[in-house]
């Protein structure tokens, strides 16, 4: 099945997640650091990033001004 939703993030950074699916993230406002796999890489309005979400990842919002995403998450499993 596939889970779309709007995400806000207020200044501070998430847990660092793992789950069995896949995931897509649009950066619609704001800015974004995005760690994954011990690495990070910077997101600004209009980056997307698709990633196996089976291996850590989190975002941090380092600014006062909230980010918003849109996050697709897929879990092609069958239970």
């Amino acid at each position: 099945y596939m889970a779309p939703y709007m995400l806000k993030i207020e200044q501070g950074c998430t847990k660092k997640f793992t789950h069995d699916s896949e995931e897509f993230i649009y950066l619609l406002k704001g800015s974004l650091l995005f760690s994954y796999d011990g690495k990070e890489y910077e997101l600004q309005e209009g980056d997307s990033v698709y990633f196996d979400s089976r291996l850590k990842h989190s975002l941090q919002n380092t600014h006062k001004k909230e980010a918003e995403i849109l996050n697709v998450v897929y879990d092609y499993r069958k239970f």
